[in-house]
């Protein structure tokens, strides 16, 4: 009930790379204690992380939401949102997260540099280094006022940039 939760949104599939995202977690569990997991998503590799999870030893403390549940709900219990995908257009899982204020772990696939303001709103980081993922998830699990902070720019980030509203004026300004 009081563990901090860190979140993945997206289709259970290779281009997403979960595997990342479990053995970042792995990372993370050795130094937050009270951190938890949880994949929120189907798909075909399902089984596999369910046991990659547990031969790494945190099987226990990642979960799977299979199709369970409201992606909002999800949300809104979250500390920390993050994405490991290895390629990516513009992810509705990032903006999900920073509608939702929740600072951001993302890999510099697609547009995530271009959502996520490094160091401001969320980090953006190598892909393919579960180290590098690790870091700064353990920071904001560390650190609540940076979390807050950067969480509550990040919703102002979304709202100003991303709301439909604004979108559809950037899009008729342009033609």
């Amino acid at each position: 009930e009081n563990a901090r939760l860190v979140g993945c949104i997206g289709n259970l599939r290779l281009v997403k790379d979960h595997p990342l995202f479990v053995r970042a977690a792995q990372i993370v569990a050795r130094h937050v204690s009270d951190a938890v997991f949880v994949l929120v998503g189907t798909g075909p590799m399902r089984d596999d992380l369910g046991k990659l999870a547990t031969e790494l030893g945190i099987g226990g403390r990642v979960f799977f939401s299979d199709g369970r549940g409201s992606v909002q709900d999800y949300l809104g219990r979250m500390a920390v949102g993050c994405l490991s995908s290895k390629t990516e257009g513009f992810s509705n899982a990032v903006l999900e997260y920073m509608a939702a204020g929740l600072p951001v772990v993302a890999t510099d696939a697609g547009g995530n540099a271009e959502a996520v303001e490094h160091g401001v709103t969320g980090f953006i980081v190598p892909h393919g280094d579960p180290a590098a993922l690790a870091a700064p998830i353990i920071g904001l699990l560390k650190d609540e006022t940076m979390r807050g902070t950067m969480g509550q720019r990040a919703r102002e980030r979304c709202r100003r940039l991303f709301e439909i509203g604004a979108v559809v004026k950037k899009h008729e300004d342009y033609y």
